[in-house]
């Protein structure tokens, strides 16, 4: 504590391994390196550091603007997808992210080991954190979260169609309202039949 006192700024560039070259742009996003950010991040806060904190990526002077979008918006778009989630199955996030399988996983594995999502399942990932869960969805523009709430809503009734429950919430979400009520009439009933009256 007494040395992040004394800490003025905070400079982040996460790589793999202590070679002289960083590596690829690409694999210095957060959380593709060896640095535990979140734990990192926590023992800045924990110590009362309140100055500026840097997340470098280098060596893409060459790139252009679109490969370097791309570099941060696969973890963005998958993390944006769990956080309006409940409990996110892969094929769905798959669908509502609009990644193929291969980066999918990949994306996947950088965001569990950065410790933001956790796989509390075979193929379904939730946030550890609902404070961080709720940050990342806080931050959807109107508009965006609406847009993401309909795919997911797509989604879920393509690959999970027997969860009515989550169906309903999302037709809510995405505003329609017509789909939402036709969900809750069907879910009554069927969540009765089950004996779970606390969902219905």
């Amino acid at each position: 504590k007494a040395v992040v006192q004394r800490v003025k700024h905070v400079h982040i560039r996460d790589c793999k391994g202590r070679q002289q070259s960083p590596g690829k742009p690409e694999m210095q996003a957060n959380g593709r390196g060896d640095i535990n950010l979140l734990g990192y991040v926590r023992v800045l806060h924990e110590a009362g550091y309140t100055g500026p904190l840097d997340l470098e990526v280098i060596g893409a002077k060459n790139y252009d603007v679109i490969q370097c979008a791309i570099i941060a918006a696969e973890e963005r778009r998958v993390a944006e997808a769990a956080a309006i989630l409940p409990s996110a199955a892969f094929d769905v996030l798959q669908d509502v992210a609009g990644l193929d399988e291969g980066q999918l996983i990949d994306t996947l594995r950088t965001l569990v080991d950065r410790e933001l999502l956790e796989e509390v399942a075979e193929d379904r990932f939730e946030f550890r954190h609902a404070l961080v869960r709720d940050a990342v969805a806080g931050q959807l523009l109107g508009r965006e979260r609406r847009r993401l709430l309909e795919r997911a809503l797509d989604a879920v009734t393509r690959h999970e169609p027997d969860d009515v429950a989550t169906r309903a919430r999302l037709a809510a979400g995405a505003g329609r309202f017509d789909d939402m009520v036709e969900l809750a009439r069907e879910g009554v009933g069927r969540y009765l039949r089950d004996g779970s009256s606390f969902v219905a």
